[in-house]
């Protein structure tokens, strides 16, 4: 039992700092809804920010953020690892292992979604999200490795081990294949335009499809910008752009350091 311990402890700790990962991206997700002014340690500045990525849309699944989906997918993954290495019989223990398997190429076909959506289309390094990224790719080499050594006790002759780890080596470069598709996919539809946000209606097609956007934004207060007032750069540029602040308001003042970064 020890050495069959040994073999599934790669995938367990992989698991293990999954779930983890996940507390933490949870915990975060908690001090933002409950305080506007809160910033995370993996805040670094406007490109590597965790806080952009969690408090996107992509940050949720059917209603529920991601990290708890992770640790749902962490925990069941870990209990997998366990069932390998101490379920009495090597056939359970190989289908134990063949179900790490299998959960750990979703896993990494879901990480390579999320790091396209996190890079090319918020285009921003989330630290947290790059650590579980790493632990799905160390749980999926951890995972195969198992699946490889599952069943080794339990009857079956050389050339059905060869066979099988054959068919496993596929699997892994389908699977590493799947996960490069997918990232290029994402990254080609954001190159030619197809992410959110990217098909811009102008003033009169605004006015045309959906006039009560239109009406609401003109019917906005104006206000004259005095010439004299605060400015940067030069007084004629091609482009102006004017800005209006409050002192207390924390999004304002992230904003401004955005700005002058």
């Amino acid at each position: 039992m020890g050495k069959r311990f040994l073999e599934a402890l790669p995938a367990l700790l992989f698991a293990v700092a999954g779930v983890v990962v996940c507390f933490v991206i949870e915990g975060i997700h908690a001090e933002l809804k409950a305080d506007a002014t809160f910033v995370s340690f993996c805040n670094v500045n406007s490109r590597i920010n965790c806080d952009v990525v969690l408090t996107s849309p992509y940050a949720y699944l059917f209603g529920v953020t991601v990290s708890l989906w992770g640790l749902l997918f962490y925990a069941v993954a870990a209990s997998g690892a366990l069932a390998a290495a101490f379920l009495e019989r090597a056939r359970q223990r190989e289908a134990a292992a063949r179900f790490v398997f299998g959960l750990s190429l979703v896993g990494l076909l879901f990480s390579a979604y999320m790091a396209v959506v996190s890079f090319f289309v918020l285009q921003t390094v989330c630290l947290m999200c790059s650590a579980l990224y790493l632990a799905g790719i160390g749980l999926f080499v951890a995972a195969l490795r198992l699946r490889n050594r599952s069943g080794v006790t339990g009857g079956r002759s050389k050339a059905a081990l060869r066979e099988r780890e054959t068919r496993d080596r596929r699997m892994l470069v389908a699977g590493v294949g799947g996960g490069a598709l997918l990232a290029a996919a994402g990254a080609i539809a954001v190159a030619v335009g197809d992410g959110p946000g990217a098909s811009r209606l102008s003033a009169d097609e605004i006015r045309s499809q959906r006039p009560e956007i239109a009406r609401w934004f003109e019917e906005r207060p104006r206000v004259d910008v005095p010439s004299d007032g605060h400015a940067l750069g030069a007084a004629d540029a091609s482009v102006v752009l004017v800005g209006f602040s409050d002192f207390e308001c924390p999004h304002c003042a992230r904003l401004d350091e955005t700005l002058r970064e």
